[in-house]
This record gives structure tokens, C-alpha cells and sequence, in this order.
């Protein structure tokens, strides 16, 4: 060692010195190494997404043994949607190139995956899902109240033994099942797969119930399920199903931004020693493909124009595609089109239903009450109800339509798509009449999920050309369309080894399936908001204006002078029932009646169970005949607008500072139309089909402020159309004159006579032509146009108004009758019982028209309801109890209304008829028969 090197140390300090060095050497090695350790830690490489396309080079495959690998990714929605966009032929290599430029921009997520090893055609069952415990919201909530009566910080052994005995359960993890069977000399394999993944929970706080020794929150499970039979190549990637995953509203941009998308990989290693290669029918390589769906929120006058210019399918792919590249390049502008929902799923002839489905899943109240402890007053759950949101696609039956070379092939399915409307959102609901949403200690409860009620909901069957993207479903929300395309991609495999000989047929259809029948619709419904100054028009028209008078509508619509209203589209095939529903579910409180609890400083209540009401529109179609001259549909439509809330007073007057303003509940009142309608209809031409009266929903039974006109348009999916189906004898349509079926309601005092309304011509053509000169004002209108109807069976039915929930607290004996609130006098009879369940009931304030070839029968209010107070006295005290009974009354004041209505009803008239019907003193119905 060099001397130089040496350090010398004072006396006395050289131990001191030297174990300074220890120290310090010894603590920065410690940093070091965990310097080191977090270096390793952040370097570490995490799961490889792809590991599911890696060969096992530690357990090979034996003769005659298949695996299947399968892999399941989150990947942000937007850049998944662009993926599948461009995925144009089905082609494996495509989606494997993605995958591997995906992985290298760490955009993709591995979830799970899952392996098994198996046998041609033996069935297959892997995975491993456990146990997750957790306390619902309803033993959450009398838990709590238990240890409230107990006054204890600690739970006393019953109380922990009931909480044990009470946890419920439900299994996480990932398990699969199928079966595999392959055609080597094709490249493929055919795949029957049920697979399932449920995370863990999200757990949401549900501060309402504050436990003192451990946390109760809400549980929210995500299973995300796929069932498919389809063909998929051999030796490369797949992507088996992908579908949003709903989002719980916990996310700060509280939309669903991720695809779970489920890819897999097949191996196979051949038995040189078999006899025979393991295959399966080949006719199912003809129809083995992807089913894939995109649903976009568009602007409204974009979707408008060009869907009035549509003519058939033909234009819809190109279409879409500039509206998904637009949204591509803009997903944050406001103004331009934006995708909302994407699922892919792979399918084939004679397989399902094969579905996709991904959704959210908890406990919550349906109802609640006030606990009955003395200590502190909060709601407990008196109902519990399962909640649900979710995304699916489903399709069945899928069958070809020709062999699989044929130019005009087409694939037909049945069709079920479903959809949230939104994101999730919570809400507050109080719990006393005196109370507010917004204090912290109220329930905290999703605005979605009960009785099943979801945004999108299409059932349908329809046919697609293969490669070619079809507009499948739309409907106007606000200031916006939501349009759902699907599009249907056939698989190709290399050619047979060795092919069929000349002559030799190849199956175009799998065994037991049948090609479908007749042609494809597109039906539209439009619903336009005109001044009331289009009364002279509608009072003019003829049945044959129909046509003309859809047109004059479009143009008032683009400039500016008539709104449009309701939107809807949807495609459906022959014979066959389509559904279609886009709209958005409404909380309120109430199902059928709430319990009232009085107390000495206000009045609690227990809700039963919650209200749950759909807005938007809810269509239901079948095309019944076709020939060359037009088609027979039969229609229903239920609208249901944006609630516009009314507050309904419950207090104690001798209670200070209650009052009809400030102590009560909400409830809502809808603007409603349900219209039912069997029409005969000229193909590709819209069509007036009903005109009725439109009255703001703040203001039920208040005067007219506009007129709204339905119209219909039926066309003819393939471009040109089909030719016509021979009809069976007796089910011809059969041509009939046009006509127009008019009801006014007029003013007429009861000094003029009225005479039988068989008598009657005379007087209503005086009064209808007062009408058209403006000397008679118009107090109600309903016009329904009847274009060529057929068949003895027709009928048509419309109720317009607004639907009026309101509160009776009214006790009544024996059985309980809705009709007893609507026909209650303004004044209580004296004696009438104060009933602790206040009754929640609903009407319609409007009209309702049943029309039919025989008669027609008209109800109606004559007046809004008049809103009138009830005052009981003798009301008793539910808590704090008193033993004595003559110590525990009070006084309640409810708010209720008052319904002024009346019905009447009149035979079917002859072209150029007329007639006049008393409604009431002052009040008479006009209705005339309108001819060409």
C-alpha cells in the first residue's frame, strides 16, 4: 500500500473517526441499494399483454392436442373504435400487426388470461373465480341502527354474529368452457366458448350510515361475459368479442372510456398416426364471421338532412365512415359527431345466440324509512333491489341468404342491441317532508339500473351485405341523434386441398337453417311541432294531401317555422316484430304509496319503493304485407317527454315554520303520446298519419300552443327493391279509398240545442265552417289520416297530454280504485279519514281517442285540475311513542287535485259526414269524415 496513502488520526479520535466511516458507509450503501431496488422496481417490466400469442416452449402440444390462449385487454375506447374501423376483411394478420404497434404505444391493458389444453371436440373447463364477502346496503343500514339503540362504541357478540350470518357473496375471477373442433387441411377451427371475468369490486363510500368500527360502502361488481360458436383461423390471432365497459361514475370524465376486448389463438398439433383428420362441416366456413356495432351522438340537422335524402341502405357505409373520421380527428368538439358505444363479436350459421356483455351490478335501496331508534333520526332500507347497467350485443339466427360467392349474398340475424343512454350519476334523496336532497347524512342513489330500464334498447331482425355498414337504429335526443350501425364481415380460409369436382354442390347453408324471408324496411317516424296558424291547413286537407303536407313539414323544420320533435328509425324485415327504444330513465319518489310517520318536529316518511319512468320515445313495428303498390304495418309509438317537477305540500300547520311550500315531496308531470295504428302505406314516400294537440307539460289541461304531426315513411332497404312475394289467397291487400277521421272540441253554450248526433250534419258544417273563417275558436283537434287502409280488423288509438302524478291522502274503504281520486269532489266529505300510506297515482290530463271501424270513443278533461288543500285533525303521532293514545294526534294539511273530466263516444261515419256530440254545458265534439 502507498505510505502517502496512509491517514493519520489525531489520539483519541481515531475510533471515533473510523466508526464514523462504518456509519456513514453502511447507510450509504443502504441508500444505494434502495436506490437500486426502486431502480429495479420502476425498470421492471410488467405483464406482457401479448403473452396469450406466445408459444409455451416449456409444455409442448402432444399429437392430436389443441390449446386455446386467450387474452382479455382494456383499451381506450377511441383508439380501439379506430382499430375496427379499419379492420375491413376479417384478415387475422391485420389485427396482429395492430396488436403488436398497440403493445409498442402502450395502449393496451392486459386484464386476465387463460389457457386450456384439450381434445377435438372434448370439452374443455378452465379458470378459478373466488369468494368476495361483503355487507349489503340493507343489512348495512339496520346494522347501524341496532348499534345506535345499543348507545355502544363496540358491537356486542349477537351483533357481530348477525353480521356474519348476513354477508353476502359473489365469486370473482375468470373461468371458460367449450369446445374446440378444427379442419387442418382449412386453417380453421370451429369454437364454442362461454367465458366470464368479474373483477373485484369498486366500492363506493355510502356516508348515510356511519359505522364507527369498520366501513360498509357500496359494493359495484363489473362481470363482463361473452357465449360465441364461430369459425377462427388456426396458428394466428382472433378477436373473439369486445364491448364498452360501463363506466360507474367514479371516473373524473365520467364516460365509458375503455373496450374490454376478448383476442385468442389456437394450436394445433396433428396426429400423423389418425386415421381420419379431425374436422367439421365445411358449410360452416361459408358463414363464419364478425358482427360489429358503432353507436354515434350526431348533430341533429346533419343526421335530419341526410336521412330525408335516403332512399335505401346503399349510401350508409360510406357514410359512416365520415362521420367516424370526423369524430376521430375531433373527439373533444362539442359540435362534431362523437362515438359513444363500440362492440365487436364473432359469430357463424347456426351458432347462438352468441352475445357480449359487460355491465355493472350492486344492492341498493328500493325503498327506505326512518329508523326508529331515539337517538338519531336517518332512513334505513325497508326494500332492497338488485341494480343493473349494461352494454350488449346479441345476435341469432344468423343465416346466408346464397352461396358464398354469390354477388347479391346476404346475412341475416336477429338482432338485440343495448346500451346506457349516459354516464352513470348519484343522487341525493331526502328522507323527511321538511328535508333536502343535498344534506350529506341522505341516501345516495344511481339515477339508472332499476327494473331494467336502459338507454338504447333494439330488437330487431335485419340483413346486411356483407363488408357493407347498415343504419340499424336512431332517435332524436335533445339537441342530438343517436345512431346505431352495424355491419356484418365474412371470414375467409385458404381453399381445400382438394376441391369438389364439377358439379359437385357446396352447402350455402349450415343443416336446419333457413335463408330469410322477403324483403328489408327501414321505417322512420318523424313527430313535428307546428304553430297553431297550421290549423287552416289541416282543416282544408284532403286524405291525399298526406304526402304533400310531410313535405311542407320538412321545409318548415329546415327553416325554422315547425320543430322537430321525435326522430326515430329502425330496420326490420317482413313479418317480423321490431322494437326499438333510446331515452333516458327518471327517478322520483314513489311506486304505489308512502307512509307517513308524523313526529313533533316534522313529518318522516318510508318509500316503499322508488318510481322509475323511461323519457324519449319507445317504437314498435311489423311490416304485416307487401306487394308493388305499398306496404300494411302496424305501429305503436309511446313518447314520454322531460319531467317538469311540482312540488305537492304535506305539513303540520301546528308545527312552526312548515308550511305547503317548504314540506312535502316532488313529483313529476310528463308530456306524453301514445298513438296505436294499423295503416296501409306507399312505399319510400312519407306520409301524415296523425295530427294532435300540443300543450306545455307545466301547464296540464291549459290551453293549445301548437299542433304536432306525426309522420311515417316505410322504404325499401335494397336498392333496386326485391320483387314482390306471390301472396296466399286471402291475405292480398286490398285497396281502399282514403279518407280523414277529424275531432274538434268547440264551445257551445247550453242555450243552443244540440239535436241527436244523427241529426247533426247541418249544425256541424255550421260550426266547422265557422272554424275555417275564424269565428270559432278551437279548444282541442285530433286528425288521423287513412291512407288506403285495409281489412275489417283495422283500428287506431292516441292519447295526448300530460301525464299528472299527484298524492291522495284520502283513507277510503274496501278495495282501493284509481278511479275514485279522478271522479273525488272538491270538498272533503266531513269524516273522511286521514290515511297514513298517501296514495301515489298518475293521469293522463288530455284526451284519448279510440277509433275503429265501428265507433269512436273520446275522453277528456275540460278543465286543468284544480289543485285543493285537505286538512285531518286527528292524525296520529308515530314517534317518540307515548303509551297513551290520547296524547298522540296532530293536524296534517295535504295538497291534491281535482279532475274535471268526461267521455262520450259515436258511431263510424261515411265519407263527407259529420256530426255534434255534447260533451258538457258549454262544451260539444265536432267529428267529421273527410273523403278525397
Amino acid at each position: 500500500m502507498d505510505p502517502q496513502s496512509h491517514a493519520v488520526f489525531p489520539p483519541g479520535r481515531s475510533k471515533f473517526v473510523l466508526l464514523s466511516i462504518l456509519v456513514v458507509a453502511a447507510w450509504c450503501g443502504m441508500a444505494a441499494t434502495s436506490v437500486l431496488a426502486q431502480t429495479v422496481r420502476k425498470l421492471a417490466p410488467g405483464p406482457d399483454p401479448l403473452k396469450f400469442l406466445l408459444s409455451d416452449e416449456n409444455h409442448k402440444l402432444d399429437p392430436g392436442r389443441i390449446r386455446l390462449s386467450l387474452g382479455l385487454l382494456r383499451i381506450p375506447t377511441q383508439v380501439f373504435a379506430e382499430a375496427m374501423a379499419q379492420q375491413e376483411d376479417g384478415d387475422s394478420q391485420s389485427w396482429h400487426r395492430w396488436l403488436e404497434k398497440a403493445r409498442a404505444d402502450k395502449k393496451l391493458t392486459l386484464v386476465t388470461t387463460e389457457d386450456a389444453e384439450t381434445g377435438p371436440g372434448q370439452e374443455f373447463r378452465e379458470g378459478y373465480t373466488k369468494p368476495y364477502r361483503f355487507v349489503q346496503q340493507g343489512e348495512s343500514s339496520q346494522l347501524w341502527d341496532d348499534i345506535q339503540r345499543e348507545g355502544s362504541t363496540q358491537l356486542s357478540p349477537q351483533l357481530w354474529g348477525n353480521l356474519v350470518q348476513n354477508l353476502s357473496e359473489e365469486r370473482v375471477g375468470t373461468q371458460m368452457n367449450g369446445a374446440i373442433h378444427v379442419a387442418p387441411d382449412r386453417g380453421a377451427a370451429h369454437l364454442d366458448l362461454t367465458f366470464l371475468h368479474v373483477d373485484e369490486p369498486t366500492l363506493r363510500p355510502a356516508a348515510v350510515w356511519k359505522h364507527a368500527l369498520f366501513d360498509t360502502p357500496r359494493a359495484i361488481f363489473r362481470p363482463w361475459s361473452v357465449y360465441a360458436q364461430t369459425v377462427v383461423p388456426l396458428e394466428s390471432p382472433f378477436l373473439v368479442a369486445a364491448q364498452v365497459e360501463p363506466s360507474d361514475g367514479g371516473d373524473p370524465n365520467n364516460t365509458a372510456s375503455h373496450v374490454l376486448a376478448l383476442f385468442g389463438k389456437i394450436t394445433y398439433m396433428p396426429n400423423p398416426e389418425s386415421k381420419r383428420a379431425p374436422t367439421f362441416t365445411p358449410e360452416r366456413l361459408n358463414s363464419a364471421g364478425v358482427l360489429r356495432s358503432w353507436t354515434l351522438d350526431l348533430p341533429k340537422t346533419q343526421f335530419q338532412d341526410w336521412l330525408l335524402n335516403r332512399t335505401s341502405n346503399e349510401n350508409d357505409e360510406p357514410k359512416l365512415r365520415e362521420w367516424l373520421a370526423t369524430a376521430f380527428l375531433r373527439p373533444e368538439d362539442p359540435a362534431s359527431p362523437r362515438l359513444l358505444h363500440v362492440a365487436s363479436l364473432a359469430t357463424s350459421t347456426g351458432g347462438g345466440p352468441n352475445w357480449v356483455a359487460g355491465e355493472l351490478r350492486w344492492n341498493d335501496p328500493a325503498g327506505f324509512e326512518p329508523s326508529g331508534n331515539s337517538r338519531i333520526f336517518r332512513p334505513l332500507v325497508s326494500e332492497d333491489s338488485p341494480y343493473i347497467v349494461h352494454h350488449r350485443l346479441e345476435a341469432s339466427m344468423l343465416f346466408p341468404a346464397g352461396p358464398p360467392n354469390d354477388p347479391n349474398l346476404r346475412m341475416g340475424a336477429e338482432l338485440k342491441l343495448e346500451a346506457p343512454g349516459g354516464p352513470l350519476r348519484w343522487q341525493r334523496w331526502k328522507h323527511a317532508m321538511e328535508g333536502r336532497e343535498e344534506e350529506p347524512d341522505n341516501l345516495e342513489l344511481a339515477d339508472k339500473g332499476l327494473y331494467g330500464l336502459q338507454g338504447l334498447s333494439l330488437n330487431t331482425e335485419l340483413t346486411w351485405v356483407p363488408g357493407k355498414s347498415v343504419l340499424t337504429a336512431a332517435a332524436l335526443r335533445g339537441d342530438r341523434v343517436h345512431a346505431a350501425f352495424t355491419q356484418y364481415l365474412g371470414r375467409s380460409f385458404q381453399e381445400l386441398k382438394e376441391r369438389p369436382t364439377q358439379g359437385q354442390a357446396v352447402p350455402a347453408f349450415a343443416e336446419g337453417v333457413s335463408p330469410p324471408p322477403g324483403p328489408a324496411f327501414q321505417a322512420t317516424l318523424w313527430r313535428i311541432e307546428t304553430p297553431l296558424t297550421w290549423t287552416d291547413k289541416l282543416l282544408v286537407a284532403g286524405p291525399e294531401q298526406a304526402t304533400p303536407l310531410a313535405a311542407e313539414l320538412f321545409k318548415a323544420v329546415e327553416s325554422g317555422q315547425a320543430r322537430l320533435s321525435t326522430l326515430s328509425t329502425q330496420s326490420l324485415r317482413l313479418a317480423k316484430n321490431s322494437s326499438s327504444k333510446i331515452g333516458e330513465p327518471v327517478n322520483f319518489y314513489g311506486g304505489s304509496y308512502v307512509n307517513t310517520a308524523s313526529h313533533a318536529g316534522g313529518i318522516y316518511f318510508n318509500m316503499r319503493m322508488l318510481g322509475q319512468r323511461f323519457t324519449g320515445e319507445e317504437v314498435e313495428l311489423a311490416v304485416q304485407k307487401f306487394n308493388a303498390d305499398g306496404v300494411e304495418v302496424a305501429m305503436t309509438l309511446q313518447s314520454t317527454g322531460e319531467p317538469v317537477w311540482r312540488h305537492w305540500g304535506v305539513w303540520q300547520p301546528g308545527v312552526a315554520g312548515t308550511n305547503a311550500a317548504n314540506s312535502g315531496l316532488r313529483r313529476p308531470q310528463f308530456r306524453v303520446s301514445n298513438l296505436a295504428a294499423q295503416l296501409r302505406l306507399p312505399l319510400n314516400q312519407p306520409q301524415v298519419v296523425a295530427v294532435e294537440p300540443v300543450r306545455e307539460a307545466s301547464s296540464p289541461g291549459g290551453p293549445l300552443t301548437g299542433l304536432r304531426w306525426c309522420v311515417l315513411r316505410m322504404s325499401v332497404e335494397e336498392n333496386p327493391p326485391p320483387p314482390v312475394p306471390p301472396s296466399e289467397a286471402g291475405n292480398e291487400i286490398v285497396p281502399r279509398r282514403s279518407t280523414r277521421f277529424q275531432l274538434l272540441v268547440l264551445k257551445l253554450p247550453a242555450s243552443e240545442t244540440v239535436p241527436p248526433s244523427t241529426e247533426s250534419q247541418e249544425l256541424a258544417q255550421r260550426l266547422l265552417g265557422e272554424v275555417k273563417a275564424g269565428a270559432r275558436p278551437v279548444l282541442d283537434v285530433l286528425s288521423v289520416f287513412r291512407p288506403g287502409t285495409a281489412g275489417p280488423g283495422y283500428g287506431f288509438s292516441i292519447s295526448s297530454g300530460t301525464e299528472y302524478y299527484f298524492m291522495d291522502p284520502r283513507g277510503q274503504s274496501g278495495d282501493r280504485e284509481k278511479k275514485a281520486s279522478l271522479l273525488a269532489p272538491a270538498v272533503m266529505p266531513q269524516g273522511t279519514p286521514f290515511s297514513e300510506q298517501i296514495y301515489f297515482e298518475d293521469h293522463v290530463v288530455g284526451l284519448e281517442l279510440k277509433l275503429s271501424e265501428r265507433n269512436w270513443d273520446l275522453t277528456r278533461d275540460n278543465a286543468p285540475p284544480q289543485v285543493v288543500m285537505d286538512t285531518f285533525t286527528d292524525v296520529r303521532y308515530e314517534f317518540p311513542y307515548v303509551p297513551s293514545p290520547d296524547k298522540r294526534r296532530t293536524t296534517v294539511s295535504v295538497e291534491r287535485p281535482v279532475f274535471q273530466m268526461a267521455s262520450i263516444y259515436g258511431r263510424h261515419l261515411k265519407a263527407g259526414e259529420a256530426s255534434v256530440t255534447r260533451l258538457n254545458e258549454d262544451t260539444v265534439v265536432v267529428v267529421s269524415e273527410v273523403g278525397p
